[in-house]
């Protein structure tokens, strides 16, 4: 048997990719959406496009999440059977293992289960992470995760507050997140998740201004391994949004911020929010011609995920009876 290079498995896996990418939903195709008449209409080019619904009960939400969750495995699907080397892609379900433990750790204190909640685009199916955290048998979890979930149940326990349960996971998340990108010794996708946890923290400073907490709060709540100092954050709560303009003057991340100050002056979190997923989907579009490594197919996955996202707020929208115009300024760019 042939033995191909990790050159030669990216050119191809790439050039799978670059005709995927061509069924991308563009701007002009989610704007027909918007202006649909019906939400069966919008539906039908949904399917058009590769969607597949179950039911013909599109105007309930249940029934279009359960078909967004569809894509959203497939997605997820596509990048292990293709990627040569799948463990890079780890770093991107991890995300969802951690959100699975929030539903599952929290279901098991309120009494009740709430599995819709529940996504099988993790590295551990969430049926084994259900018997491992309720047999408390927690050795095929990574270091960081069952000190985690150890730590979850330990403080929650003691405080009864679940709010502890995301920082503490979130923390966790994080943390195996930037070792994973450190291991793949790959600058994009180290530079990605430095990014990412950077909008976060920006993100966590101004949700934490608008909530009137303090400064001990944000320091539980800001996550490790981004670029922008975490003291010169925690300097500077007091001051709002104009200390963090100080902070991140200068820096790839003025511009975002200026954007996003007048909604935000306005406790409007939302624009904020979009830029920010318009910057990540800009950072990997200006990396998608690499032709000899990960970038493209990691491109592709932060746009297929972007473009379900934007069909989530168009179909909510339609159902919710809300404006065109205000679903359109709520959507994201697209990545074609």
């Amino acid at each position: 048997m042939i033995s191909l290079s990790y050159d030669t498995e990216y050119a191809y896996a790439v050039a799978r990719i670059q005709v995927i990418e061509n069924k991308l939903l563009n701007k002009d195709s989610l704007y027909r959406m918007v202006d649909a008449r019906t939400i069966d209409e919008a539906v039908k080019m949904l399917q058009e496009s590769g969607y597949s619904f179950k039911s013909s009960s599109n105007n309930d939400p249940y029934e279009i999440e359960e078909s967004l969750k569809l894509e959203y495995k497939r997605l997820y699907d596509l990048m292990a059977e293709i990627a040569p080397e799948p463990e890079v892609f780890k770093i991107f379900r991890l995300k969802n293992d951690y959100h699975n433990l929030k539903v599952i750790i929290k279901s098991e204190y309120k009494g009740y289960a709430q599995d819709e909640l529940l996504l099988d685009t993790s590295t551990i199916p969430y049926s084994e992470l259900k018997l491992m955290v309720r047999d408390r048998k927690l050795d095929d979890m990574s270091e960081e995760m069952r000190n985690a979930v150890l730590d979850c149940v330990e403080t929650f326990n003691k405080t009864s507050d679940p709010q502890v349960i995301d920082l503490i996971l979130d923390r966790a998340a994080a943390i195996e997140a930037i070792n994973i990108a450190r291991a793949s010794k790959k600058r994009f996708i180290i530079e990605l998740n430095k990014i990412i946890i950077d909008l976060t923290n920006i993100s966590s400073f101004l949700r934490v201004r608008l909530m009137g907490k303090t400064g001990d709060f944000l320091g539980n709540v800001l996550l490790p391994g981004g670029k922008v100092n975490q003291d010169l954050l925690l300097e500077n709560l007091e001051k709002g949004i104009n200390g963090l303009m100080e902070v991140l003057a200068s820096t790839e991340y003025e511009k975002l911020l200026i954007s996003s100050a007048e909604s935000y002056e306005k406790g409007i979190m939302s624009t904020y929010e979009k830029l920010s997923d318009n910057y990540i989907l800009d950072f990997v579009k200006k990396h998608k011609y690499s032709v000899f490594d990960v970038e493209p197919l990691v491109g592709y996955l932060f746009a297929k995920e972007n473009e379900i996202r934007n069909v989530r707020i168009i179909m909510t929208g339609k159902i919710n009876n809300i404006p065109g115009e205000i679903i359109k300024e709520r959507l994201r760019e697209t990545y074609v």
